[in-house]
């Protein structure tokens, strides 16, 4: 199993989503291959996002979190499987409405913090828990309004917060995700660290791009860079 699980994390690497897809499926449906069918399942998602087929991208998306979901309840101490559920909750929670997605803004924090507790080396736990605190950094007033009138204590995030994460994920993985050096980027242009906003940004154009995402990435650090 270990040969076909390192087979596969290869396969994933190289965005050949449909076949270790199947290959998954066709295996017991042990913690390890739940928790890959997952990402691979969201992987599928994103490329039908970026193919114009949304019904698609939420349709995988749920299916990808009820595999996620079934490993969670088996298995409440591994941190690929937290990292996932809170990854697909935040993504379904967004098909749902602003109530909804604000309701399980806590259910994401929280697991995104155990996924780094757990495995404090991936980079991408740190990098997705830096997201939900820029995010909810830069809510607009009236969504703030529904936080307010749905929990006492609304969900709280600074920019500096988020910029300490977003560092914390670079230090950890230096050079791993474009993303995460367009956030740093970003986060020090809204806190009025011009220099840094630039360097940031260019040092996320060097990295090498890979799946629509980090074609989208480098297009933004790009124009960030531009702008400064």
């Amino acid at each position: 199993m270990r040969v076909l699980l390192a087979s596969a994390d290869s396969m994933y690497e190289a965005f050949e989503y449909e076949a270790v897809g199947e290959l998954l499926a066709a295996q017991e449906q042990t913690i390890e291959v739940l928790w890959r069918r997952t990402r691979v399942l969201k992987g599928l998602a994103d490329q039908a996002k970026s193919n114009g087929q949304p019904k698609v991208h939420e349709r995988l998306c749920y299916e990808a979190l009820q595999h996620v979901s079934n490993a969670l309840a088996r298995d409440e101490k591994h941190w690929a499987v937290h990292k996932w559920y809170a990854i697909l909750v935040s993504e379904t929670s967004a098909f749902e409405g602003t109530k909804e997605k604000i309701k399980k803004a806590y259910v994401v924090k929280e697991h995104f913090i155990r996924a780094t507790e757990l495995n404090p080396q991936d980079a991408t736990s740190r990098h997705a828990l830096g997201m939900w605190y820029y995010e909810v950094a830069n809510v607009s007033w009236a969504t703030r309004k529904v936080a307010a009138a749905i929990f006492a204590s609304p969900p709280t995030g600074t920019l500096d917060e988020a910029l300490a994460h977003f560092n914390l994920a670079e230090s950890t993985s230096p050079g791993f995700y474009i993303r995460n050096r367009l956030m740093i980027g970003k986060c020090h242009k809204e806190l009025g660290e011009r220099a840094a906003a630039k360097k940031w940004a260019a040092l996320a154009t060097e990295l090498p791009v890979g799946d629509p995402d980090d074609v989208e990435a480098a297009d933004l650090a790009k124009q960030l860079h531009a702008s400064l």
